[in-house]
């Protein structure tokens, strides 16, 4: 677990961050705590103390091979009593954006089948309630709309399908630890 402040990518490209650093480098999944500073400006302090990070979990598939490691923990959180899960997939735009509209229904049927496929192994393991969301635009900015809904927790690998686009560009898991105002829990893929 480490705590971040949502610092900007500029910033943390040019002083460093120990919480990019650990999504980076860790061979363990790394709880990203977003802090606040105390009314002094002196202290950082836990972003929302009154927050049950098992109220309304968030996981965040694109199905790649870290996508479904990350989901083994998604199964642990149902077993201990999370609330609310929702899967969701992002149709990202800058991969499919010259599909046909019959190809982009193709995508999403298979997506959504593959999702139910999920909710249904989710419903088996606890009482959560759960709910399949597919969206369309950008992996982070849609999946950023969705934390600002009540979200208590994401759970996402570390790196999806595009691996070099995201070590020089950054990648959704970075971007959502930067800039989420919840946890998020990146899981790296098992090295």
């Amino acid at each position: 677990m480490v705590g971040s402040h949502g610092h900007t990518l500029a910033h943390d490209a040019l002083l460093g961050s120990v919480p990019i650093n650990l999504l980076h480098l860790s061979k363990l999944p790394v709880l990203v705590m977003r802090l606040r500073l105390s009314p002094s400006g002196e202290q950082p302090l836990c972003g929302n103390p009154d927050c049950d990070l098992l109220d309304h979990v968030l996981y965040a598939t694109d199905f790649s091979d870290n996508a479904e490691v990350a989901f083994q923990y998604v199964k642990h959180l149902a077993r201990g009593g999370t609330r609310i899960i929702t899967l969701m997939d992002v149709q990202d735009v800058a991969r499919i954006g010259h599909a046909t509209p019959e190809r982009l229904a193709e995508f999403d049927r298979i997506d959504s089948e593959r999702l139910e496929r999920r909710k249904a192994e989710l419903t088996k393991l606890g009482d959560a309630k759960v709910d399949c969301v597919i969206a369309h635009g950008h992996a982070t900015a849609e999946l950023l709309k969705k934390v600002n809904q009540g979200i208590s927790l994401v759970v996402l690998g570390s790196q999806g399908r595009g691996y070099f686009k995201e070590v020089f560009m950054g990648s959704t898991s970075h971007n959502l630890a930067r800039h989420a105002p919840c946890p998020v829990l990146v899981v790296p893929m098992p090295r």
